[in-house]
């Protein structure tokens, strides 16, 4: 199968766009509060993916405050 620049990764199982959420709502609210977040959002993930997802992120993201960004 033809991956597509910027839309999947390598024996991916999530889209890049699926894939920055759960990292912001990792970011921006951790382990299970994350977790619940993302379920009310339609996204089926554990807390410990949304962890993964965040220390998957650059260090420079991880040092932002997601919840300053406008």
């Amino acid at each position: 199968m033809e991956q597509v620049p910027g839309l999947t990764r390598r024996h991916g199982r999530v889209t890049e766009r699926l894939r920055q959420a759960m990292g912001a709502i990792g970011l921006a609210l951790a382990g299970r509060a994350g977790a619940h977040l993302a379920r009310v959002m339609g996204i089926a993930t554990s807390r410990t993916t949304l962890l993964r997802r965040v220390m998957d992120l650059p260090d420079r993201q991880r040092c932002r405050d997601p919840m300053n960004e406008h």
